[in-house]
C-alpha cells in the first residue's frame, strides 16, 4: 500500500467515528424534542426524498452499466438515509436563540430504569431516566432527561422549564 492510500483510508475512518459520535451526542436532543412522532415522520419524509433524488443522480451520473448504477444508487440512498434525520435534527438546533423560560403545568416526573442488558442481581438498579409529564398550550407533552428536575413539584402546579424554539418548528427542552 501507498502512503497515499493509507492516508485516505485513514481518514475515512476518522470521519466515519465522527459521524457515529455526532450521531450519538445527537440522540440526547432527540429525547427532548417536545413532538419526537412529528420530527421522525417529517425526518422520515426528508430523509427519504433525499434518498431518491441524491441515488438517483448517482446512479445516472457515475454509473457505468445497470449493475453498477443500482448498487450505486442504493449505497447512496442507504447513506442518505442514515445521514438525513441527523442533519435535519443538527440543523434544527444550531444557532437558535437561547432558550426562553416558559411555565407550565407539573403532570408527573416518574423515575425509570433502563438497561439494554436486563437487571442485575448484582448492583442495585436505580433510575438513571426520568420522564418529565407537562401540559404546554392545553397539549400534554413528555420530555425525558436524566436528572429529577422538579421533585417537590404537585400535580397541576406550575413550573418553569427552558425551553428553545427550533428553525424547523421543533422545539425542545434545554436543559
Amino acid at each position: 500500500m501507498n502512503s497515499r492510500t493509507l492516508l485516505l483510508a485513514a481518514g475515512g475512518a476518522l470521519l466515519f467515528f465522527a459521524f457515529i459520535t455526532g450521531l450519538v451526542l445527537e440522540f440526547r436532543f432527540v429525547n427532548e424534542y417536545l413532538d419526537r412522532p412529528a420530527f421522525f415522520r417529517v425526518a422520515g419524509i426528508v430523509a427519504g426524498a433525499s434518498a431518491l433524488v441524491l441515488g438517483g443522480l448517482a446512479a445516472w451520473r457515475f454509473g457505468k452499466g445497470i449493475l453498477p448504477s443500482v448498487q450505486l444508487g442504493l449505497a447512496t440512498g442507504l447513506v442518505t438515509l442514515l445521514v438525513a434525520p441527523w442533519f435535519l435534527s443538527l440543523s434544527n438546533r444550531l444557532a437558535v436563540p437561547t432558550a426562553a423560560p416558559r411555565e407550565v403545568e407539573f403532570v408527573e416526573e416518574q423515575a425509570h430504569y433502563g438497561s439494554r442488558f436486563g437487571e442485575s442481581k448484582y448492583f442495585p438498579n436505580e433510575p438513571n431516566q426520568y420522564h418529565l409529564f407537562f401540559f404546554l398550550d392545553n397539549r400534554l407533552y413528555k420530555v425525558i432527561s436524566e436528572q429529577p428536575h422538579f421533585p417537590e413539584a404537585e400535580k397541576g402546579e406550575v413550573v418553569t422549564i427552558p425551553l428553545r424554539y427550533g428553525r424547523w418548528g421543533f422545539d425542545w427542552v434545554d436543559w
